[in-house]
């Protein structure tokens, strides 16, 4: 399995940061995920789980997102 980003890691592009426009954000909080591409899943595969915990979060919301 790959796991795919449209953007060079580490660093998130801003649309999917902190610095979201205003009028794109609910209650002052983010709440876009970074768009990702999964490829070469085994043929069996019937579901697939990926998370992402974002500590960098803890000073904007007070808790590590999960995306």
């Amino acid at each position: 399995m790959q796991i795919q980003v449209p953007f060079a890691l580490p660093n998130l592009p801003d649309e999917y940061g902190i610095n979201q426009p205003a009028d794109e954000l609910v209650d002052g909080i983010n709440l876009r995920s970074f768009p990702f591409t999964v490829t070469d899943l085994p043929k069996a595969a019937v579901t697939v789980a990926f998370s992402l915990i974002d500590h960098d979060t803890i000073p904007v919301v007070g808790f590590s997102w999960i995306h």
